[in-house]
């Protein structure tokens, strides 16, 4: 199965075409990566502190990139496979080259100057999203231009999902659950947590093989914490060797990324008999769970979806242990914008995509998280599935 992406290519050319317009400004120049695949569909490995990028985004005229040769062969390939939404691209090499000389990385802001005085685009107002020392060096070189950090507008151009984006967003949600529900069919005591996310992460690697050969699928996070370790997001700091403990909560977090697009499901378990006091945890977390999703409504205020949440937690009498934010754009990055979701007072808008994942830690005892992402309509529409009720979380 292949993703149709044409209609998101021409929505970002026009947002980026209103963004210039409304500020005036002759260009975009781009050096982040997840604003690099946002205009260009292309995702990049390397870092820009190791081996600088550039995007121009031009009002007028075709867009251009400057990137390592190292990457040359697979952008290509990405342009001949038609995956690239733009195709004038120029590599500079990291050492000098016996034969076929070309731009080095020290010459790096000259080769950004030459290309950006043969496109005509040496004076006036240029945006950025990153103010690199490469752009103040060309500044000094090109004195004609003026600077203008765009970075909180192309936030905003992140909040909405184009209807093409959310599907493939869907379609990482459904191998997301499928991964999550296979977690819960091997999870036995005494079992190894890292060897279950390994295996976990191989069946569905294939599974995605299956279903979307030719996509460009990727596990970035599969991990279950038991018993005190899952007090903390990211565990104890020991995870070699740690087990499933039968009297224990076990909590689990998937992050699958198709075709440059992630979603996370987070997931609460126990292998045996939950006591009262888990059993009241869990409760309260699926309470807070659906609590944040019931508010993901376009129009709702963003804030509203923390304020439900704590209020849920206070009445529950777990407030101490709710202590992060209810959840958070994703998309492009995992921790999408906004970011501020506690704090945001604006509207959410229609299609604007969350994760919702609120959770109580109890030190001591575990983690009691569960967490679903969720796309903003006039009502919310969670597009992750797997089972969460207390019932279908207790393996017996």
């Amino acid at each position: 199965m292949s993703f149709e992406m044409q209609g998101i290519r021409k929505s970002r050319v026009a947002q980026f075409k209103q963004l210039m317009q409304k500020h005036g400004l002759r260009a975009i120049v781009i050096s982040g990566n997840e604003n690099f695949q946002f205009f260009t569909n292309i995702q990049l490995s390397l870092h820009y502190w190791e081996r600088p990028f550039a995007l121009v985004i031009p009002a007028d005229g075709e867009p251009f990139a400057l990137i390592n040769m190292v990457s040359e062969n697979g952008v290509l390939m990405q342009v001949e496979r038609q995956i690239s939404w733009i195709s004038n691209l120029s590599f500079y090499s990291e050492v000098p080259r016996m034969q076929d000389r070309t731009y080095t990385q020290g010459q790096f802001t000259r080769m950004l100057q030459e290309k950006l005085e043969a496109a005509g685009l040496d004076a006036g107002p240029i945006g950025y999203d990153s103010k690199t020392p490469h752009l103040a060096e060309l500044q000094v070189l090109l004195p004609r231009i003026s600077l203008i950090g765009v970075s909180a507008e192309l936030k905003k151009l992140r909040w909405t999902k184009h209807p093409e984006e959310i599907a493939v967003l869907q379609a990482a949600a459904t191998l997301g659950d499928w991964a999550m529900n296979k977690v819960r069919d091997n999870l036995k005591p005494g079992r190894g947590l890292q060897e279950l996310s390994a295996h976990v992460t191989a069946l569905v690697m294939a599974e995605a093989g299956r279903r979307y050969p030719g996509s460009n699928f990727q596990v970035l996070k599969l991990l279950t914490l038991s018993g005190p370790a899952s007090s903390s997001t990211d565990g104890d700091g020991a995870p070699t060797g740690a087990t499933v403990d039968a009297n224990a909560p076990i909590v689990s977090v998937i992050v699958p990324r198709m075709n440059g697009y992630s979603v996370e499901v987070h997931r609460t378990y126990f292998c045996g008999k939950p006591n009262l006091e888990q059993k009241a945890l869990f409760q309260t977390a699926l309470e807070l769970n659906e609590s944040a999703i019931s508010q993901a409504y376009a129009t709702n205020r963003v804030s509203k979806i923390d304020e439900v949440v704590h209020a849920a937690a206070l009445k529950a009498g777990h407030y101490d242990y709710l202590v992060h934010r209810a959840g958070h754009g994703i998309g492009i990055s995992t921790h999408e914008y906004p970011e501020d979701v506690p704090v945001n007072p604006r509207s959410i808008e229609e299609n604007e995509v969350f994760s919702l994942e609120p959770g109580l830690y109890v030190k001591g005892l575990g983690g009691f998280r569960i967490g679903d992402v969720v796309v903003a309509k006039s009502k919310p529409s969670v597009i992750t599935s797997a089972p969460k009720s207390l019932a279908d979380c207790v393996i017996n």
